[in-house]
Formats: C-alpha cells, sequence, structure tokens
C-alpha cells in the first residue's frame, strides 16, 4: 500500500507568540556563519532521534500493526538558523541575515517532534498510531522537568488509494541555559527529551556521544 506525508514545513516550524525577548541573542556574526554553512551540499543538520522500540514492537504484534514510532529533530540555536537558510535554498528562496527574525536570534534549543504513523491505514494501524501534544526536558532521574519556553503544534497527513489521517506533531523551544543546567546535573552531562501523545509518551536520552552532531 503507498503512503506518503504532506507536511507543511511552516506549520512545522511556526513559533507562538510570548517569546521571552529578555534572553542572551546570536550576534550578527554567528547568524552569519550559520547561513554560510547551509550553502552548498547539505548533509543533516542537528540531531534525529528514532523511537525504534515502538517500531519493531508494533510490528511484532501483528502483520498490520506496524507505526514508525515517534521521530525528533533537535536543533541548537544556530542549527535552527541552518535548517531554515538550508529549506529556502531548496526551495530557491533567498536567504540573509535580515530574514532571521528576532525570536530566531534567540539562544534556545528546538526540537522538532513527528508523529508515530501507521505503515497501514485500517483499523490495526490507526489503533496503534499516536500524534504529538508536548514536549519537555528532563534530567537524567526524570525529577526536574524544563516546559517549554515555545509551543507550537502542526499536522502531518498519511495517505492512501482510499483513506487519509492527519495527526499533530509539536515544535518546542528551550533556553539553552535550562539545557545547560540540566547537563551540569548528570556526571556524563546526558538528558532527556520527553514526548507526550494520544497514545504513548517516550523519553529520548540525548546521550553524549549523540554531542558532536548536536553541539557542533
Amino acid at each position: 500500500m503507498n503512503k506518503h506525508a504532506v507536511l507543511s514545513f511552516a506549520a512545522l516550524v511556526s513559533l507562538c507568540v510570548g517569546v521571552m525577548f529578555g534572553q542572551s541573542t546570536l550576534t550578527d556574526s554567528e547568524v552569519n556563519r550559520a547561513i554560510a554553512q547551509s550553502q552548498g551540499r547539505q548533509g543533516r543538520i542537528g540531531l534525529v532521534l528514532i523511537d525504534k522500540q515502538t517500531g519493531l514492537l508494533s510490528a511484532m504484534a501483528c502483520p498490520t500493526c506496524a507505526v514508525s514510532g515517534y521521530v525528533i529533530h533537535v536543533y541548537t540555536p544556530e542549527q535552527w538558523i541552518r535548517q531554515m537558510a538550508a529549506h529556502a535554498h531548496s526551495e530557491l528562496l533567498p536567504f540573509t541575515a535580515s530574514d532571521v527574525t528576532r525570536e530566531m536570534r534567540q539562544r534556545m534549543l528546538h526540537v522538532v517532534a513527528m508523529p508515530s504513523t501507521p505503515a497501514y491505514l485500517n483499523g490495526n494501524g490507526f489503533g496503534m498510531a499516536s500524534g504529538v501534544h508536548r514536549i519537555v526536558l528532563t534530567d537524567t532521574t526524570r525529577q526536574t522537568i524544563i516546559q517549554p519556553q515555545v509551543l507550537g503544534n502542526g499536522t502531518v497527513q498519511t495517505n492512501s488509494a482510499l483513506r487519509s489521517m492527519e495527526y499533530s506533531t509539536a515544535h518546542g523551544a528551550f533556553l539553552m541555559s535550562d539545557v545547560a543546567a540540566l547537563q551540569e546535573s548528570d556526571p556524563k552531562q546526558e538528558f532527556f527529551i520527553a514526548v507526550t501523545g494520544d497514545r504513548q509518551n517516550k523519553f529520548f536520552r540525548v546521550k553524549q556521544r549523540f554531542f558532536k552532531q548536536l553541539f557542533d
């Protein structure tokens, strides 16, 4: 069965009002460097984590129960601008420092969470799938919870010849100072990104081995 996701990038990354402007922002040189790094052939920007366990267990449950598991994309402030610029370039749109908004300059960790969508658009697949509600950060003991400064929701749509279904996505932005505080609480500087959704909550551990991809 053919399936494809119709994804509005703008819906995923749109910021809610209420961003705290009093925090430190990226300098002009940092912004210009991030835009320059977006030019040319691009590899993966930021960190991508996939809930492979849910995908595996759902596929084992029955032949038509398989779901993707949540997928999260994590960006530092500079990587967020690089991603915006790279997307603009892929659409043959101009992108310069003047396109970088005050919100985009905030020193925030951005997390985009994608839903757990079904491989088969049937009752079994719909029953196992899960849209995304919220994103929070926690320390490795899961006792300290950091709420996003910005939280927005969008949708993606899965389609087949006969059926379609929409699932919610989420974009959360967290102060880098809060991220640093969580890291300081752990000997390995690791922390969790937690995703809540319709049918499942999932904790993604940001491990030391991911730091090179994320904090480049």
